[in-house]
């Protein structure tokens, strides 16, 4: 058996930022079995791919696919700044003599079982990277770690050699959209109708589709599943739902223990239990299902059950206040098709007054009324 290096890195082009008494700062240490570097300067060690790519794959057109150009010294890349923040992380792993001596032998493709590796330890070593970079963010400047350019799983043969995957931006399919005549004929008419708006009712609605918009154009999986959420909570505030009733039940178990045994703290205890639960409001699911109810669109019972899987997901991601208790979340692309065309048929219905929405091949289930 031998013994190798594998990690994971991000490098961040830091705008605007530079070390005023010297050229590069170098801060190393260790996370019980995990190496730790931060490298801040013009070189960082892992150096600098530049990848052009188109953003999105137009039918009919010609797109630029991936091109990668790797430079060791970032400092004389073609990249416009030259200053950089660099986080890494590594462990040493246990390997077979045989995938060692592969590595090490620079033979084809020998890299892949140790980034394999890396990969294996993926949720660790970008919580360490992750961490970092939001501490340097903080504590001193968020311009330090203002854009990130490159991230990559590495495995390393010494201080100057290593091989590393790229983990660059994929490219969107986009859809061939053709408008109809129908179909220009009925935007004519729907922008025309936001004529009738009064301006506080205009204001509203704006707020609420701008969270959409965003969500729209978001790269990441998991800030656009939350980001989804913000506009039909908007939306859901306008349903009272329906109260816990085993949390009033409850309460009213505790207003009697109050009554037999709270002696001389009796009415001090009632009141403070009573001004509690004023203050309970409805949960989401609640309110969700008010509405689903309201609007009656097609399978609507499932999007009930849809909307209480997601709320759990995004409570996991937000509130997670139970140390004890460790929840692990994979947001999907195919999870934030499903919200999406779950929240952009409710928020329809809200706004426009019905759950119509645009047919597309990313929808799970077809639109109601295509135009």
């Amino acid at each position: 058996m031998a013994i190798e290096k594998v990690g994971y890195r991000k490098l961040y082009d830091s705008m605007g930022c530079s070390l005023k008494e010297h050229e590069e700062l170098e801060v190393q240490f260790k996370m019980e079995n995990i190496n730790v570097m931060t490298y801040m300067g013009p070189k960082p060690k892992f150096g600098i791919i530049l990848m052009e790519s188109d953003k999105y794959f137009v039918p009919g057109e010609t797109s630029k696919l991936l091109k990668a150009n790797y430079r060791k010294d970032a400092s004389k890349s073609l990249y416009p700044r030259k200053f950089f923040t660099e986080i890494s992380c590594w462990k040493e792993v246990e390997v077979s003599q045989e995938i060692s001596n592969a590595f090490h032998s620079k033979k084809p493709k020998s890299h892949e079982p140790l980034i394999n590796l890396a990969h294996a330890n993926a949720e660790l070593f970008n919580a360490i990277v992750d961490l970092v970079a939001a501490t340097i963010g903080l504590r001193f400047h968020w311009q330090f770690i203002i854009k990130l350019i490159n991230e990559n799983y590495i495995a390393i043969l010494d201080t100057n050699d290593f091989a590393y995957d790229m983990a660059g931006q994929a490219m969107k399919i986009l859809e061939g959209v053709h408008l109809k005549l129908k179909g220009m004929n009925n935007l004519n008419n729907e922008l025309k109708a936001l004529g009738k708006l009064q301006n506080e009712a205009c204001q509203s609605a704006a707020n609420t589709l701008r969270w959409l918009t965003r969500a729209w154009i978001e790269d990441d999986m998991t800030t656009k599943f939350v980001t989804l959420f913000i506009p039909l909570e908007m939306v859901l505030a306008g349903y009272l739902g329906a109260k816990d009733n085993q949390l009033f039940q409850q309460a009213e178990l505790i207003r009697k223990m109050i009554n037999d045994h709270g002696k001389e703290q009796k009415e001090v205890l009632i009141s403070c239990l009573n001004n509690l639960m004023e203050q309970q409001r409805p949960s989401l699911v609640s309110r969700f299902e008010k509405m689903a109810g309201k609007a009656k669109m097609l399978c609507w019972e499932k999007d009930i059950l849809a909307f209480k899987k997601f709320n759990k997901m995004r409570n996991a991601l937000l509130h997670r206040g139970d140390n004890k208790i460790t929840t692990r979340i994979t947001v999907t692309e195919d999870t934030v098709q499903d919200l999406e065309d779950l929240v952009e048929r409710y928020l329809s219905f809200a706004i426009y007054g019905d759950g119509h929405v645009y047919p597309s091949r990313f929808r799970p289930m077809p639109a109601k009324k295509p135009t």
